[in-house]
C-alpha cells in the first residue's frame, strides 16, 4: 500500500471488519507524537519517489484505530516501521503494558540497517502538509 494505508484501514473498520490484531506501517520519519496521514492517492508510488511522503504518522493510527477498540502493544525493532494493535478485549492478556506510554512503544525507523538498506529522501510535500 506504501501510503494509503491509514485510509484503507479506516474504510476497513468503517465496514465492520475486526481482526483480533492488526499490523500497519507507519512513518517513522514523524516520531511519537506528528498527527499526520497523507492524502488519499489512488496513483501514489513511493517507489518510484522513495522518499518520507507516505503513509501516515505512528500517532495517527494510533487514534484511529482507538475508535475501533484497539490498542497499540509494539512496533517492530528490526526496521521501526510497523505497528501492532490489538483488540481491546485482549487486554488482560497484556498486563505488563498497562503503564507503558506511547513513547515507550514508538521504534524510530531503522531504514538504512534492514535487510533492504534502503533510506528515505526528505519530501518538501510531507513538511509543506505538517506545517
Amino acid at each position: 500500500m506504501d501510503g494509503n494505508d491509514h485510509h484503507i484501514l479506516e474504510i476497513l473498520l468503517s465496514k465492520g471488519f475486526f481482526p483480533k490484531i492488526i499490523i500497519s506501517e507507519y512513518n517513522g520519519n514523524l516520531g511519537p507524537r506528528a498527527y499526520w496521514v497523507m492524502p488519499y492517492n489512488s496513483s501514489n508510488n513511493w517507489k518510484s519517489r522513495r522518499d518520507n511522503y507516505f503513509g501516515a504518522s505512528f500517532l495517527s493510527l494510533v487514534k484511529l484505530l482507538e475508535k475501533y477498540n484497539y490498542f497499540p502493544i509494539c512496533c517492530n525493532s528490526d526496521t521501526g516501521v510497523n505497528l501492532f494493535f490489538v483488540r481491546n478485549e485482549f487486554n488482560n492478556r497484556f498486563k505488563e503494558l498497562e503503564d507503558t506510554k506511547l513513547d515507550d512503544i514508538f521504534e524510530s525507523p531503522h531504514y538504512a540497517l534492514s535487510i533492504f538498506s534502503k533510506t528515505h529522501k526528505f519530501s518538501l510535500s510531507t513538511l509543506n502538509d505538517i506545517s
